[in-house]
């Protein structure tokens, strides 16, 4: 009786390591996707924005509102440290002010200041830096147990890019 409980002991640890292992994983899966998601969404729009002298008046305005720089200065605005990033995109006719920004473990999406849609979940920091050619686009995230995943990419706007 004592060797079949020992047995029976020593199966359920390796049942339980092992369901503590996929779960593990699998929440390491989500992280990742959502990282991916998210600096991919972001890049390609950013990749996308238009230069000062292509926006209209009102979009320009809507930029100086949204980065409080007015008028606006540069094409892309990062603020609170680089939490949040401002630029303009064209889609069709329209010119749109298109922000990301960090709130409650989401990276959220807001066009011409509204909206304020998630993009991705799971996040636990987001960092914006341009230099005035490049736009770096760091974004870490956890969940539960999965540990700390972090993504990156850095990119050249169109905009930005000069001809040869």
């Amino acid at each position: 009786m004592i060797i079949f409980f020992a047995v029976a002991a020593m199966v359920l640890s390796v049942y339980l390591n092992g369901y503590s292992d996929y779960a593990r994983n699998n929440q390491k899966i989500e992280v990742q996707e959502s990282l991916r998601l998210a600096v991919k969404k972001i890049a390609g729009e950013v990749r996308q924005s238009v230069s000062l002298g292509d926006m209209t008046g009102t979009t320009k305005t809507n930029l100086g509102t949204a980065s409080g720089v007015t008028p606006p200065t540069q094409p892309i605005y990062v603020l609170d440290s680089g939490g949040k990033i401002f630029f303009v995109i064209t889609e069709g006719t329209e010119q749109k002010v298109i922000g990301y920004y960090l709130s409650g473990g989401k990276i959220l999406k807001s066009v011409n200041g509204a909206g304020n849609n998630p993009v991705a979940s799971n996040i636990k920091d987001v960092n914006f830096q341009y230099t005035g050619k490049t736009v770096l686009i760091t974004c870490a995230g956890e969940k539960s147990n999965s540990g700390v995943i972090t993504q990156s990419t850095k990119i050249i706007p169109r905009v930005l890019v000069t001809s040869y």
